[in-house]
């Protein structure tokens, strides 16, 4: 499996300014070639025709190219939400950066039950499993029938894990536009941390389109939080 990656990522073009780019964006102990990423999309998209989706469990791969491939192979291939979830896992498993991570979930798209109750369940692993999961129902299920149960997951997570700490903000920031008083809500009562909250407020304070008003009610409320819980 992993040579039949290495055969299609062969001809594939590397370039020397775009892999320091990447090296600096992944922070990743995979070595980077500096393919870019249609390329890999490509390659995914004529591998996953070919091969059952349990091949790719158990191949170890040497690259990023070829750790992105393979979980962009899961996202790609045909096969049911529910065949995947094996295969989602292993790739958690192996993964060790953000980059790779988002491109699969980014792709992955699905809005079934059995998606949103896998993910979840996966919300309180903590690692890189709690952070495909909240990444994931960010792009997947940003809605109101879902929101609810999303938060009271959020609610118990055990903050201070930066990958983690930072999918909670970016959650946050792009429920705020359309949740304002839920995120409100939230933000006051859950037990988030100095850097989660801080952070929230920050991006959300990027939001084009917000008002003034709606940005220094933000400011205002977490200056009120850090100052009920003495986070000076």
């Amino acid at each position: 499996m992993i040579n039949l990656i290495r055969d299609e990522l062969k001809s594939a073009e590397r370039e020397a300014k775009y892999k320091k780019f990447q090296e600096r964006l992944a922070c990743s102990n995979y070595p980077l070639e500096g393919i870019r990423t249609a390329v890999m999309r490509e390659c995914a998209k004529k591998i996953a025709k070919q091969i059952e989706i349990n091949q790719v469990i158990g191949v170890k791969p040497v690259t990023f190219e070829e750790l992105s491939v393979i979980g962009l192979i899961i996202a790609y291939h045909p096969c049911s939400i529910e065949n995947k979830f094996a295969a989602i896992d292993y790739f958690i498993s192996i993964n060790d950066n953000w980059a790779a991570s988002d491109t699969v979930i980014t792709t992955l798209k699905n809005k079934s039950e059995n998606y949103f109750n896998y993910l979840i369940n996966m919300v309180n692993d903590g690692g890189w499993r709690a952070r495909y999961a909240i990444t994931s129902l960010l792009w997947n299920f940003l809605d109101k029938e879902h929101l609810d149960t999303i938060f009271e997951r959020l609610y118990k997570i055990n903050y201070g894990e930066h990958y983690v700490d930072m999918a909670v903000s970016w959650f946050l920031s792009k429920a705020y536009p359309k949740f304002k008083n839920e995120v409100e809500e939230f933000f006051e009562s859950a037990p988030l941390n100095k850097f989660v909250l801080k952070t929230t407020v920050f991006k959300i304070k990027d939001i084009a389109g917000l008002s003034k008003q709606e940005k220094e009610r933000m400011e205002d409320i977490l200056k009120d939080v850090l100052c009920k819980r003495e986070m000076f």
